[in-house]
């Protein structure tokens, strides 16, 4: 699971072309860290861009103790959907 911290990217589905564009506070990786199956995107940064990568083992343990942090993730995989 990663968090953009500052900077600009976007991601794309399939082959180059199109994508959304996002920056500070994203979250990326979410569908991957929940189905343990392959991104479903590429990212590329726009500009210089730093990310904070959390491991699963971590993110699982804050989960264990503050169980809305699941749901946040839940929220920002159906915002992604919708678009």
């Amino acid at each position: 699971l990663m968090v953009v911290l500052h900077g600009r990217a976007r991601y794309f589905e399939g082959v180059l072309g199109g994508g959304r564009e996002f920056g500070r506070g994203a979250v990326l990786g979410e569908s991957s860290f929940l189905t343990n199956q392959p991104a479903m995107y590429s990212v590329v940064a726009l500009r210089r861009t730093s990310l904070a990568c959390l491991p699963k083992l971590v993110v699982r343990s804050v989960a264990a103790r503050y169980p809305k942090c699941l749901a946040h993730i839940g929220r920002t995989i159906s915002r992604k959907m919708l678009h």
